[in-house]
């Protein structure tokens, strides 16, 4: 007998409004309708196709939408390039974002923020990645400290020299970046949303902002740049790197396995 499995990985229309999340709420609604099984990238995920559907869900493992290999993901493991020694100097302060160029994905207000508070220090960077745009276009003035990596695979690479990441979505099902940025040791500030928060434990192994604030960002950055913060930030990152550990890719392809044949051979 034929099965159906929708893999969702992300219930996209709680990332919009208007029109477009009701034309993405019926795309999901029938998605979820015409399925056997779903499997959510997440806890949150499944809490709310819940509300859209009676189909059996599941979260494998701890959730991702296949691990992470944290073979890859080792600081330890990384030898950094000619390219990103000079953009790591030996006093630059790198803040990096990772996200497609979009409002939902809160690339509009990185660029905002760092116009607000950063544009005119020479000791910090913003790298962006997944940004294969005219940076240009966003900024009111030219700009000598953005880096825009666009559509780059040298993600270890740049979260091993990264001072922080910042993920200031409005949405998202399982952020990859912050399970990235957790295996390599790089602290992250990002928005209170449940699918952040059901990873990040504010201050234990990451910074949660509420209300989607320049300040409490432009604060929190410059809490990580004080030397004085150093043990304190050391601690997070440990605990970060020792999260993320339940990630691991091997351990999420046998549970996966495990599901599927579990699924196909039931009623």
């Amino acid at each position: 007998k034929t099965k159906l499995i929708y893999f969702n990985h992300g219930v996209s229309y709680l990332g919009y409004k208007g029109l477009l999340r009701y034309l993405l709420l019926i795309i999901e609604y029938i998605n979820c309708s015409l399925a056997n099984h779903i499997i959510a990238v997440s806890k949150h995920a499944k809490h709310e196709l819940l509300k859209l559907t009676n189909t059996p869900i599941s979260v494998i493992s701890n959730g991702s939408a296949c691990g992470i290999d944290l073979k890859l993901f080792s600081k330890k493991n990384i030898k950094i390039s000619d390219e990103m020694k000079v953009i790591k100097n030996k006093n630059c302060f790198l803040v990096t974002f990772i996200g497609r160029p979009e409002k939902r994905k809160g690339f509009i207000f990185i660029i905002e923020l760092w116009e607000k508070y950063f544009i005119n220090e020479e000791n910090m960077k913003l790298i962006l990645c997944g940004t294969d745009v005219d940076i240009n276009k966003y900024t009111k003035v030219p700009t000598k400290n953005i880096v825009n990596m666009g559509n780059t695979k040298n993600i270890p690479e740049i979260l091993s020299i990264s001072n922080c990441l910042l993920l200031p979505s409005l949405h998202e099902g399982l952020p990859y970046s912050i399970i990235e940025a957790m295996a390599m040791e790089c602290p992250i500030i990002a928005n209170n949303i449940p699918s952040i928060s059901s990873q990040i434990e504010n201050d234990k192994n990451g910074y949660l902002i509420d209300g989607h604030d320049h300040n409490a960002y432009f604060k929190k950055i410059n809490f990580i740049k004080n030397i004085a913060n150093i043990k304190a930030i050391k601690k997070l990152t440990n605990n970060a790197l020792n999260e993320v550990q339940k990630f691991d890719r091997k351990k999420f392809l046998t549970d996966y396995n495990k599901k599927i044949k579990d699924i196909l051979k039931s009623d």
